[in-house]
């Protein structure tokens, strides 16, 4: 629903907007749509009206004073439909009080855009009936014959009340609690991508801002978008800051609008000259933007594109939704804590109840520090890559378990990645910039939370506080170095750590091992269609 400012209350602005013609004063009584100041002289109204809701929303006869508006509202078909259950947790605790009661109702309020969700027909009409009173006892009751209504009634004739509403280009179901892309973007982003074939090298600036705009808006309804989205905005940072430099060499034009931006050097009245300033700003704009000159598709971002062409072709299979669970921020079901050195490592879930130790093979530690001076070698495989295969291999193993085990009736369950390396930190939410394998780490990683019921974020924590992680990762071999298996006494290790004892030991696949040293020793991820084959007994096995 919109709302439509009351004239009554909003002489602040006519001043500043009013204007003369034929000798006759005109007064602006609203907020001029465009102005930069409306939003924020709004704000007042917007929190007052929000602030009420809550309180008017557990009136009961307010649904029957405002019933002539309400019947006036259409209403989805219901149709059969499997509807999930949300899944409450310590910061998203559902809509029911102590004592098994509904809440006060509350709606969240952009501007002068409304969005309201409640359970069941009867509330939403509460919460409707509530709205319209918070709008009408802020900005005054309707008198259609002096002024406009605040309630917006074109807007609110058209509103659909329903579980399913496309939401700012996005379909959010809560019956199925996802929120999804429309047919209709995918479409318009395939488009667009169809453009990048494996034979084109280069592009221009105005090309690539189209296309990491169209995907930015995909992220919104398929987070995994956003861990091949940080090398993409390098290259176009990098093709906007070289449009730079050509034109301040090859344009006179150019160097003329930089010079007046920097200087201010107008004739005229401030308020001209501000014009004239802002009239060059965006000339420089457009020139920087619609520069012809043509840039390497390098090797990682034909790559990245390749992948995201696989993954939105028609015949992919991917649904592009996710789990509200997995967007909102929650109370993680598990932490995974894992550690690496740089020749094991290893992780544990005390809540999930399982541990793992996995050696590195000996062609992936030759390419390490310990026998590499420094990474100018370009077979190097940093520290900060096998920290996270660590966590890629504590996913996986959450995924097994989950699979396996009854641990808990959320349908979306979120994990906690928890490591001591903040690099290893962060790529699982935005990944690495520089590092090839660390890029082919992250399409992997992506295609397997690829349409996963398993959610995942990341925390930090200090080495001294990761002891059995790091214990783990740097377990030793009880026997010579030069047999071909090396073996590990783990007893110890679980006496010195009782809370292991009640773990069950994950052993990673052979399958998910190969696609993993693979990564490492090529520098390349496999392709999308193999990733997306995995299954969760694919992945490992618990024993013991």
């Amino acid at each position: 629903m919109k709302l439509s400012p009351s004239p009554g209350n909003l002489f602040l602005v006519t001043g500043a907007f009013g204007f003369i013609a034929k000798y006759l004063y005109f007064i602006s009584t609203s907020h001029v749509f465009g102005s930069n100041t409306s939003a924020s002289s709004w704000e007042a109204f917007r929190r007052a009206i929000q602030n009420l809701i809550p309180v008017l929303s557990q009136r009961n006869d307010l649904t029957r004073k405002h019933s002539k508006l309400i019947n006036m509202v259409k209403w989805q078909d219901e149709k059969e439909t499997i509807i999930c259950r949300a899944h409450p947790c310590n910061i998203n605790q559902g809509v029911l009080d102590d004592l098994g009661k509904v809440k006060p109702l509350e709606a969240n309020i952009y501007v002068d855009d409304i969005l309201a969700a409640a359970a069941f027909k009867e509330n939403m009409m509460r919460l409707l009936a509530a709205t319209i009173e918070a709008i009408f006892l802020v900005c005054g009751q309707p008198d259609i014959a002096v002024g406009q209504c605040p309630l917006s009634l074109e807007k609110w004739f058209e509103s659909i009340v329903g579980p399913r509403q496309i939401v700012l280009g996005l379909l959010v179901d809560t019956d199925k609690m996802t929120v999804s892309l429309t047919d209709e973007y995918i479409q318009q982003v395939w488009n667009l991508l169809d453009l990048w074939d494996p034979d084109r090298r280069t592009f221009k600036v105005g090309d690539m801002q189209k296309l990491v705009g169209k995907l930015a808006c995909l992220g919104e309804g398929a987070p995994w978008i956003y861990k091949l989205m940080s090398h993409l905005y390098t290259s176009l940072a990098f093709a906007l800051k070289s449009n730079t430099e050509l034109l301040e060499k090859s344009s006179s034009g150019f160097r003329k609008f930089i010079d007046q931006i920097a200087t201010k050097n107008f004739s005229g009245k401030q308020l001209d000259n501000q014009r004239h300033v802002n009239f060059a700003m965006k000339k420089v704009t457009k020139m920087i933007n619609k520069h012809g000159h043509q840039y390497l598709v390098n090797r990682t971002m034909q790559d990245e594109l390749t992948f995201l062409s696989q993954a939105l072709s028609p015949d992919s299979g991917i649904k592009f939704e996710t789990p509200i669970a997995h967007l909102i921020p929650r109370t993680p079901t598990a932490s995974i804590i894992g550690d690496s050195s740089l020749l094991a490592c290893g992780g544990y879930s005390i809540t999930l109840k399982f541990w793992w130790h996995l050696s590195f093979p000996k062609e992936v530690i030759e390419r390490t520090l310990l026998h590499l001076k420094n990474n100018s070698d370009e077979t190097f495989i940093s520290i900060n890559c096998l920290e996270y295969v660590t966590i890629i291999i504590n996913y996986c193993a959450s995924k097994t378990v989950f699979e396996s085990k009854e641990i808990t009736d959320d349908p979306h369950p979120v994990v906690l990645c928890v490591t001591d390396n903040t690099s290893a930190l962060n790529w699982p939410l935005h990944p690495s910039k520089k590092s090839i394998i660390g890029r082919a780490l992250a399409r992997f990683f992506c295609g397997l939370l690829i349409g996963s019921n398993v959610g995942v974020n990341a925390k930090w924590i200090s080495t001294t506080e990761n002891v059995i992680a790091d214990k783990i990762s740097r377990l030793k071999s009880t026997n010579p170095t030069s047999s071909p298996s090396l073996t590990y006494d783990y007893s110890n290790l679980q006496q010195e750590h009782k809370e292991l004892k009640a773990c069950s030991f994950f052993h990673p696949s052979p399958k998910l091992l190969s696609l993993i040293w693979e990564i490492l020793l090529t520098q390349k991820c496999p392709d999308l269609s193999a990733v997306l084959k995995l299954k969760p007994s694919d992945l490992g096995k618990l024993s013991g």
